[in-house]
């Protein structure tokens, strides 16, 4: 049904009620040869839902699935795009406990420096001593991979 509304030129772009897009909602029900779909046919990554502001990215990071955020970084997503609380996918994926996909990440050019910054002034949310343990873990790896890091970062 995916690939006939496609081929018929559907809006891949439209957003329902809460302004989640066909992508949103096939990254959030792993529909991954849809998600597959909708990416190929070029839809934007750029677009935010109206309840928290996210992004596709945003939505890859919460399903803590690291193949989905490879996916919709090779397909041009902004790695250090916004929610509505000023969150990038760096920093949502370091409040979710998460290790491989704040790496990936980083390996990617998120902003380091913005997500240390953002997590001394919200300890309220998580305790400090996973603040620390997440910062030391995050530092590390700009340390030693930032040879990997895209030229422009």
């Amino acid at each position: 049904m995916v690939e006939y509304l496609l081929k018929a030129k559907a809006n891949t772009n439209l957003q329902n009620k809460q302004g989640l897009t066909p992508l949103m909602v096939a990254i959030d029900n792993d529909h991954d040869s849809i998600m597959n779909l909708l990416l190929k046919a070029g839809c934007k990554l750029h677009l935010q839902s109206y309840e928290k502001g996210y992004m596709a990215l945003h939505h890859c990071v919460k399903s803590y699935d690291i193949d989905k955020v490879k996916l919709v970084l090779n397909h041009g997503a902004p790695v250090d795009c916004q929610d509505d609380q000023w969150q990038t996918p760096l920093i949502t994926s370091i409040y979710e406990h998460q290790f491989d996909i704040p790496k990936y990440l980083i390996k990617k050019g998120a902003n380091v420096s913005r997500a240390i910054f953002l997590l001394s002034v919200n300890v309220d949310k998580i305790k400090m001593d996973i603040i620390i343990d997440i910062i030391k873990h995050i530092v590390l790896c700009e340390l030693f991979n930032f040879y990997e890091r895209p030229l422009n970062s």
